[in-house]
């Protein structure tokens, strides 16, 4: 999508719509098909990196032991 406005063929706020666009798309393809997948555990986001890994672990901690 943003190759237009490199070659000038697109602004670059037509550009940054055309990504946000097929990003959002692309995001609601996902969920879409990964819902249907009892495998997949979501996680809410945190902004902080430490509590994402440190949970993250804890879920593969969890599923390690389904699995034992």
């Amino acid at each position: 999508e943003f190759f237009a406005v490199l070659d000038g063929s697109e602004t670059l706020e037509s550009g940054i719509e055309q990504v946000e666009r097929a990003t959002n798309a692309l995001v609601k393809r996902q969920r879409t098909y990964f819902r249907r997948d009892p495998r997949i555990t979501w996680m809410t986001w945190q902004d902080d990196e430490d509590i994402r890994i440190s949970e993250a672990v804890n879920r593969i901690g969890e599923m390690m032991q389904w699995t034992s």
